[in-house]
């Protein structure tokens, strides 16, 4: 099934989905048989629209069998309402909720790393998103601890974070994504800014700096991807901590890919919003740029990654100062 899209159409139209829809509650009791199930539905899922739109189509015989023993074998979250019950992706979000309540059960981790997988997968359907939005998901998200990370942070393996990011990652490459990082749940943006707090993560060893480096890449992607939404320009140059965050990354101590991102997301600001560069210059961007400039100037063998850096830079300095 892997790489073979007329496969997974196949077994989508033949109602595989609706198979382990309707032994989920079984699933749930068997941990191989759980992690057979969501690999199973990743794998469908992958770059496969027809499959995608099953995760959201209603399945009412399934949906019967799953609440009933749901139910009988564990605490339900809360009411949901009958048509969001009906389908495989708001039943694997519901797993997915009580999975962050109950962190010390083995299945847990299972759940979390398949489900979030096969919710990447889905971003890409308004109707699943939708679902997303409907289920309070998110607000998960928004509960995350940044006391007891910070104060643990050397322990932290960051597997769960990294997961909630490549998972937002993939709702900011949309429009209706972009928006809802603004317009629908105002938290959303500042969890995210937060993870880029250079004293977040005051203790790290080795492995824990790749892991980082990689979250905080994952958070500036989405905050670059945000400044593509004409309809967010404004509140985001009128947001400080986001407009200080993007610039902060912009310090020649940081790696050529943040540099991108930044870089990227200030000429996105620029581009065609006037309002941008009054408030641009307003918080000393252009020192950093020049700064940044002088950095790449003085490297004598550029890579083609350096010279667009420096194309860019060039870029937003013109602009700024007509």
């Amino acid at each position: 099934m892997s790489n073979n899209l007329e496969i997974k159409e196949s077994l989508t139209k033949i109602g595989l989905h609706s198979l382990i829809h309707s032994i989920w509650c079984w699933s749930l009791q068997d941990q191989n048989l759980l992690k057979t199930s969501l690999s199973t539905l990743c794998t469908l899922t992958a770059n496969n629209k027809l499959g995608i739109n099953a995760m959201s189509q209603p399945s009412i015989s399934a949906s019967t069998s799953n609440a009933n023993s749901f139910n009988a074998s564990s605490n339900s979250l809360s009411s949901q309402s009958s048509s969001s019950s009906l389908n495989l992706l708001s039943t694997i979000i519901k797993s997915l909720q009580k999975s962050f309540i109950n962190q010390q059960l083995k299945s847990s981790f299972i759940i979390q790393k398949y489900a979030f997988s096969i919710l990447t997968n889905c971003a890409q359907s308004n109707e699943c998103k939708n679902l997303i939005w409907k289920s309070n998901l998110i607000q998960d998200f928004t509960q995350i601890d940044f006391q007891l990370i910070k104060l643990n942070s050397i322990k932290f393996n960051f597997k769960l974070e990294k997961l909630w990011l490549y998972f937002l990652v993939s709702l900011s490459f949309s429009q209706d994504g972009q928006q809802f990082f603004i317009k629908v749940d105002t938290n959303l943006l500042a969890i995210v800014i937060k993870f880029l707090d250079p004293m977040l993560f005051c203790q790290q060893n080795d492995f824990q700096q790749q892991q980082i480096f990689l979250i905080q890449y994952l958070a500036l992607l989405i905050l670059r991807n945000l400044s593509f939404n004409q309809a967010n320009k404004s509140k985001l140059v009128s947001n400080s901590d986001y407009v200080n965050t993007i610039i902060e990354y912009l310090n020649r101590n940081k790696s050529e890919k943040f540099h991108l991102l930044s870089l990227s997301a200030l000429d996105s600001l620029l581009y065609d919003f006037q309002k941008s560069k009054v408030i641009l210059k307003n918080f000393n961007c252009l020192k950093y740029l020049v700064e940044l400039h002088e950095h790449y100037q003085l490297e004598q063998n550029r890579t083609q990654t350096q010279n667009k850096i420096l194309q860019t830079i060039n870029n937003l300095i013109k602009i700024l100062n007509e």
